[in-house]
């Protein structure tokens, strides 16, 4: 089980009460998958970009921490096998530049 992570929503709906607050890098040092996700973009006005970017410049995570969150929205997903792999390469690769 991986817990989904919406920075922006958490903070806009009181469940945090700054982006700087936002607890998804304690749970992943407590060894929890967390992923990054929009949400809702529609109503939060965010998108996955922009929250990939707050978890850089806002909670001032590493490359190599984001790296994983996105690995874990691979290795947690329902898609093929195939997919998941090469999602994970591409995830290793962007790593690597």
């Amino acid at each position: 089980i991986a817990l989904d992570m919406g920075i922006t929503s958490n903070y806009l709906l009181n469940v945090v009460e700054s982006r700087e607050d936002h607890p998804i890098k304690y749970f992943l040092e407590e060894g929890i998958p967390c992923t990054i996700n929009s949400d809702d973009p529609l109503l939060f006005g965010c998108d996955i970009l922009s929250e990939y970017l707050i978890c850089r410049d806002v909670l001032k995570m590493e490359d190599s921490t984001i790296a994983k969150c996105a690995r874990y929205s691979f290795e947690f997903s329902c898609a093929p096998e195939d997919v998941k792999r090469r999602g994970i390469c591409g995830v290793d690769e962007w790593l690597r530049k």
